[in-house]
């Protein structure tokens, strides 16, 4: 073996010692070590394959898991974390370190943030070693946007047990502890947050990239469209924006390929209409493969202008003007409707080794999540602005 791998080895075990010492670990098969050790150890395997079985016992496996969340936005700058967020240290083998100095009182509050505190303050994100976290979320939801159901998705190091009536680790015990232990830290800080289960995933499971689709709704306040309002109509304009086109004019993002998918645009089968304490909203049920930034909000928006400004033209006329706007070389302004009303519903995988998991997860949360539905309505009914038409509806720029 040549000095440099046996000096890489000679490092990576130092730093195994010191993450046991630190957090027990729970040891699965190869398969969960991270991608630049298991490289390493492909490397050495190559040069010395006597030394495969020790380095196998020396190196952490640090297993990725999948936890389903719930959360009200209101408080928080979007899902995303910021870089004023959190403090990263790099450490020599260029992975990412986590310091137990490390401040999270940052200026901007994420829902990732807060996640990420919970989890390091209570271990599950071991300090003071070289940790490739891989967080991710199914959908990165904008400022003051809920959900009902998004998937956080971590590499966490789970404290070591023994069943007492086989002598196996028994993961989802563990799993079902950490659930408790963060939700608890969680109600402690006033979060507006709730994890309802987790499942382990496979090492290359990406919580963003295999997800087949997601769906979302808008609760669109009744009482600015009187008795006029045709649900049919409504239904109709929504289905303009079904079938692949290009979104260009829905959003901020400059991307070349801004075409996405959507299978579905309607008021919600069951219940069209909702009511949350005093106040009746229009629930707009949105499924595609992906949203863009800022995408959803401008599709309401420009539903609510035709439907406000140009209530008089004929429903033709008013597809005509959505058509115009998701043709690949028309530049036009459009409305973006408030956030507050938007939420996450749920996310649905493809075909793949985590799946089965990920459907387990969803059937066991059901429930809970379900529950926190009334929650994020309430939250949005006390968040009701009356001037939730002003900035769509009265200026004339749009649409030009």
């Amino acid at each position: 073996m040549n000095g440099s791998l046996e000096n890489e080895k000679e490092e990576d075990v130092l730093e195994s010692s010191q993450l046991n010492n630190g957090c027990p670990v729970v040891y699965r098969s190869k398969e969960f070590v991270p991608s630049k050790r298991r490289k390493f150890i492909q490397a050495v395997s190559n040069e010395s394959p006597h030394l495969q079985n020790e380095i196998d016992i020396e190196l952490p496996h640090f297993p990725k898991y999948a936890l389903c969340i719930s959360y009200v936005g209101t408080l928080y700058s979007g899902l995303q974390t910021q870089n004023s967020s959190l403090k990263w240290f790099s450490s020599s083998s260029g992975t990412r370190n986590v310091g137990r100095n490390t401040s999270f009182q940052a200026p901007s509050k994420t829902i990732m943030a807060v996640l990420i505190e919970a989890l390091f303050e209570l271990g599950y994100i071991p300090s003071n070693s070289s940790f490739d976290s891989s967080i991710h979320a199914t959908s990165r939801t904008d400022k003051g946007v809920h959900a009902l159901r998004n998937l956080f998705c971590a590499r966490l190091c789970l404290s070591s047990t023994k069943d007492a009536d086989n002598g196996v680790e028994n993961e989802s015990s563990l799993l079902n502890t950490m659930c408790h232990r963060v939700n608890t830290y969680l109600k402690e800080k006033e979060e507006s947050i709730v994890v309802h289960g987790a499942v382990p995933v496979t090492d290359s499971f990406n919580a963003i990239s295999d997800c087949a689709s997601r769906q979302y709704i808008y609760l669109m306040p009744c009482r600015y469209f009187g008795d006029k309002l045709d649900i049919d109509q409504v239904n109709k304009l929504l289905g303009c924006f079904e079938g692949s086109h290009s979104f260009h004019n829905y959003t901020d993002q400059k991307k070349e390929n801004c075409i996405r998918t959507i299978f579905s645009v309607r008021l919600h089968p069951d219940e069209p209409i909702v009511s949350v304490s005093d106040a009746r909203f229009l629930q707009i049920r949105l499924h595609g493969t992906g949203f863009m930034k800022h995408q959803i909000r401008r599709m309401i928006g420009i539903i609510v202008w035709l439907l406000v400004r140009q209530s008089d033209e004929n429903l033709e006329t008013n597809a005509r003007v959505i058509e115009r706007t998701i043709q690949s070389k028309t530049q036009t302004k459009i409305p973006m409707a408030p956030p507050q009303y938007l939420l996450m519903e749920d996310w649905f995988y493809k075909d793949g080794d985590s799946v089965t998991s990920l459907d387990t997860l969803k059937e066991q949360t059901s429930g809970t999540s379900s529950q926190y539905l009334q929650t994020i309505r309430e939250a949005i009914s006390s968040n009701s602005k009356d001037g939730f038409l002003r900035t769509i509806v009265y200026n004339h720029t749009w649409l030009q």
